[in-house]
Parts: C-alpha cells; structure tokens; sequence
C-alpha cells in the first residue's frame, strides 16, 4: 500500500483532533500503518515553526508506505511527488461523511479496503458460482 499525507483542515483545533483520531482508528482497524503528525511530533522533530520541514516529514513517511494524518488550517502546497488530500474537519466529521471520505482514499489506493469477514455459507456459494462461470476447475 503506498503512503499519503491528509490534511485535516479547519480552524477548530478540537474538531480537527477529533476527525483525526477517528480516522486513525479506523484506517489503523484496516491494518494501515497511519501515524499522526501532531505537536508533539513536530515538537520533537523540531519543524513546529518550519513548513516546509513539516511537509518534508510527512512526505518522507508516506514515501515509506505510511498514511500521515496532518491538522491545519489549510493544506500547503506540497511539491513532492506524493499523493495528498484534504478536507475541511467539519464536512467529515458525521459518520457517513466519514465513510464516503475514506471510500474514495479507498478506491484511490491509499488505504487498504476493510477487512471482510464471510460467513462460511457465503464463501460456499461463491465458490460454486465461480465454479459455475468456468473461473475455477470443479473438484
């Protein structure tokens, strides 16, 4: 899976924490490696007041396979050949805004899909179907 940098925006730094950890969770309950990129961080890195340091950082985790979770007010302009996104914390932070949000990182390849858990009855009849359309040799 290749890494990503999204920014959460807004100026509700409570707001922004929120829909961060949300999303933290549920990519992380996917088996993402996600890493939020908070004060701390930036703190211990020494980039809190240097941007361009800051973008750097993250860019360098995503190239490495992470999806970094960054809050700000807005998304910088990154100028590294990395895939980034943002959205404003206030249209994400229902849940269905949420799930369609991470959908379309889904369906972008910057995230892995949700684990799917299939009743051994269903994998039965998924196996005869795909017997039936000639995908699979029969037993």
């Amino acid at each position: 899976m290749k890494g990503a940098v999204i920014w959460i925006t807004g100026d509700d730094a409570d707001r922004n924490d929120r829909v961060l950890h949300r999303l933290r969770d549920e990519l992380s309950g996917r088996g993402g490696r996600v890493e939020i990129f908070h004060s701390d961080v930036e703190e211990t890195l020494g980039v809190r007041d240097d941007l361009q340091r800051k973008i750097h950082a993250c860019s360098m985790l995503a190239r490495n396979g992470v999806t970094v979770l960054v809050s700000g007010a807005s998304m910088p302009d990154h100028g590294e050949d990395i895939p980034c996104r943002s959205i404003e914390a206030s249209s994400i932070e229902r849940d269905e805004s949420l799930q369609r949000f991470i959908r379309k990182l889904e369906l972008g390849g910057l995230v892995p899909p949700p684990p799917q858990d299939l009743h051994p009855d269903e994998h039965g009849e998924i196996m005869k179907k795909l017997e039936r359309l000639g995908y699979l040799e029969e037993e």
